[in-house]
C-alpha cells in the first residue's frame, strides 16, 4: 500500500503482482499487509465471475481478512481468521484490542437506539446521534461487540443491533479465555515480575527472545524463552516451570511463557508508538524493522498493459537490526541468501543515530516498511 497509489497484490511465492483498480490508497504511511488463506479463498473460484466487485478489508498482518463479493442482488462476506499460534499468539494480538472502560448510560443508549435502525448506523452517525467522539464511541461498540449484542455489517460498514446469545457473557467471564491466561494477566499486573531479559534477532530464523518470570505465590523464578519465526510462529520453546518439564508444550503454553509473550507484545506496541519522536526513539536499544521495495516487472503475465494486468516483479529486501551497540545490515533479493554487514560502535546513542539515519535513507530510495507483514 503506497499513499497516492493504487493497491497492489502480491501473490507469493511467485512474486506475481496484480495492480488494483479501485482508488488511491489514503493512508498517511507506506505499508505491507500480509495475509494469508489461499486453500480456503478457493471456494470464491465459481462466484467471481458473477461479481460486480470485490472489496478486501484488512485489519492488519496475521489478523482476520475480510473479502467482500458484491453479486447485484446478493452480498456475500468471507471472513478468514488471521495466523494464530496455537492459539497463543492470539492472546498477545488481541490483548492489544481489548475495549477499555466504557460509560455504561451511554452504551445503554446506543444499543437501544441502534435498536431503532434495522439498517444500522455507521461511527459518524453514531457519533452526531450521541454528540460524542468518533473515538468514544468506537470503545462503546467495540464493548458491545465483545459481548455479542452488536454484528458489524462490513459490506455497508454499518453497526447493527443483533444479539447473537441468549444471555451476552458478563465483562468477568470475557476477560480471560482460561485460567493460564488470568495467572498470566496475575504475574503482569506485579511490578518486575515478569522481564524481558534478551530480544536477539536471528535474521530469517525470526527473533529469539528471553526472560525470566516470578512467581510470589509459589515463590519461584522460572526462565523461559522462545523463537518466533517470520510468520508469527513459535519454531521452538523452553521453560523451567513443572508444567514444561512434565508435558512440554503438548498441554499449551505454560503461565510464565503466556506472560512474557504478553510483555513482548505491550513492550512492541509501546516502542511502535513511541518511535515517532526523537525523545522516543532513545529508548529504543533494540529492535528489527524490514524494508522492501519491488523492481519493475521482468515479464508481463498476460498480452495487456492496463490496470489489473498480473507481472512478474523482482524485489530487494533490507533487514536492518538494532542491538545496544552494534547495527546489523542484511540485504538481498532471496530471504535466504542475504549478505550481511555487522557494524559496532561505542556507544548506544552511535549505533542508534547510524541504524535510525540507515532507515530514513532507505525510506527515501522508495522502500516500505514491511516490519508488521514479516512477523504478526
Amino acid at each position: 500500500l503506497v499513499p497516492g497509489e493504487a493497491p497492489r497484490l502480491v501473490l507469493e511465492p511467485w512474486d506475481l503482482v496484480i495492480e488494483g483498480t479501485g482508488p488511491a490508497y489514503q493512508g498517511a504511511m507506506p505499508m505491507v499487509v500480509r495475509t494469508w488463506g489461499r486453500a480456503r479463498l478457493a471456494v470464491l473460484a465459481r462466484l467471481l465471475p458473477h461479481c460486480k466487485s470485490v472489496k478486501v478489508r484488512l485489519v492488519g498482518a496475521g489478523l482476520p481478512a475480510y473479502y467482500v463479493l458484491d453479486l447485484g442482488d446478493a452480498e456475500l462476506t468471507l471472513a478468514l481468521s488471521g495466523w494464530t499460534d496455537s492459539g497463543w499468539a492470539g492472546i498477545a494480538t488481541f490483548d492489544l484490542l481489548v475495549a477499555g472502560e466504557v460509560d455504561e448510560l451511554l452504551a445503554r443508549r446506543l444499543l437501544d437506539g441502534l435498536a431503532g435502525h434495522p439498517g444500522g448506523q455507521t461511527l459518524a452517525e453514531l457519533a452526531k446521534a450521541h454528540d460524542r467522539s468518533i473515538n468514544d464511541i468506537r470503545q462503546v461498540v467495540l464493548h458491545h461487540m465483545q459481548r455479542g449484542t452488536i454484528v458489524h455489517d462490513l459490506g455497508a460498514d454499518t453497526y447493527v443491533a443483533r444479539s447473537l446469545l441468549a444471555e451476552p457473557p458478563t465483562a468477568e467471564a470475557m476477560r480471560y479465555r482460561d485460567e493460564r491466561e488470568e495467572q498470566a494477566h496475575r504475574l503482569l499486573a506485579i511490578a518486575d515480575a515478569v522481564r524481558l531479559t534478551k530480544v536477539h534477532d536471528l535474521g530469517t530464523g525470526g527473533t529469539r527472545i528471553e526472560g525470566e518470570v516470578e512467581d510470589p505465590q509459589a515463590h519461584r523464578t522460572y526462565r523461559t524463552s522462545f523463537t518466533i519465526d517470520r510468520e508469527g510462529r513459535t519454531v521452538d520453546a523452553t521453560c523451567t516451570s513443572p508444567q514444561f518439564r512434565r508435558s512440554g508444550l503438548r498441554e499449551g503454553p505454560t503461565v510464565p511463557m503466556i506472560a512474557l509473550r504478553l510483555l513482548f507484545a505491550r513492550r512492541q506496541a509501546e516502542l511502535e508508538r513511541a518511535r515517532g519522536t526523537e525523545e522516543g526513539r532513545k529508548l529504543i536499544r533494540a529492535e528489527t524493522r524490514v524494508l522492501v521495495r519491488r523492481h519493475g516487472p521482468r515479464r508481463a503475465a498476460s498480452s495487456g498493459s492496463g490496470s489489473g494486468d498480473a507481472a512478474n516483479t523482482g524485489s530487494i529486501t533490507y533487514r536492518l537490526s538494532l542491538d545496544d551497540r552494534e547495527v546489523v545490515v542484511r540485504w538481498g533479493s532471496h530471504p535466504d541468501r542475504m549478505r550481511m554487514h555487522r557494524l559496532r560502535f561505542a556507544s548506544p546513542d552511535d549505533a542508534r543515530e547510524e541504524y535510525f539515519g540507515r532507515l530514513a535513507a532507505l525510506g527515501d530510495k522508495g522502500f516500505i516498511d514491511a516490519s508488521a507483514a514479516e512477523m504478526a
